[in-house]
């Protein structure tokens, strides 16, 4: 496992190694203390890097699903309309409130619920296009192509995923800790073993969620 040294640890470290000096210390001391201070350092500037280059990860990806491919807005009465910007798109459905608020003074529409606006994450888009040919004889002869529909484009969020795997694998190594400090309080045998195959059953998927994506159970 690496190394996730913290910033108040080395600090702490730093501390103690300044009071442990003195001019009787010798030098081969010193040097060890030196070594374990650059080493601790080096842990905590690698940890640091890691966790810039995911935040960057994790904002980029927020960026796409904050921004997507366009904007609609939708009402009862206006139907599905596009926009080019979020602005726009709330605008539109704040129009459409305005219409139902000409009639609020009778009550409020029903259909007032529906009006909606949102971000375009993927369209239906058009794969796969081929010539028809003899095999496609049962299709009408008006057709003259022959093709499939997929959402596009294609959504990736790893590092927002490993993200939340992340939180949940240490809610679930805490629930486990938990299980194991209760199964040492328990009486009897059968009890702790009980709280102990939870407690098991909780790392293990903790793990699970923390191996990269495409690795085989072990």
């Amino acid at each position: 496992m690496t190394n996730q040294t913290s910033g108040k640890e080395l600090v702490s470290a730093g501390h103690a190694f300044a009071k442990a000096i003195s001019m009787d210390t010798p030098l081969i001391v010193i040097a060890k203390m030196v070594s374990d201070l650059s080493t601790r350092l080096d842990c905590a500037i690698a940890r640091g890097n890691a966790l810039q280059q995911e935040r960057d990860a994790l904002a980029a990806e927020n960026a796409i699903l904050k921004s997507g491919i366009g904007f609609f807005s939708y009402g009862t009465d206006s139907g599905f309309e596009e926009h080019d910007s979020a602005e726009e798109a709330i605008a539109a459905a704040d129009s459409d409130i305005d219409y139902y608020r000409g009639d609020a003074c009778d009550g409020w529409s029903e259909e007032t619920d529906c009006t909606v606006w949102g971000v375009i994450l993927q369209r239906a888009t058009m794969i796969d296009e081929r010539p028809r040919t003899e095999e496609d004889s049962y299709l009408g002869s008006h057709i003259s192509s022959v093709c499939d529909y997929a959402l596009l484009p294609n959504l990736t969020t790893s590092a927002t995923d490993a993200f939340l795997n992340s939180v949940r694998a240490d809610a679930l190594e805490s629930f486990a800790h938990q299980q194991r400090v209760i199964a040492d309080a328990l009486p009897g045998h059968e009890e702790q073993r009980s709280n102990r195959i939870t407690a098991c059953r909780a790392e293990d998927f903790a793990k699970q969620l923390r191996a990269p994506k495409g690795d085989s159970d072990e």
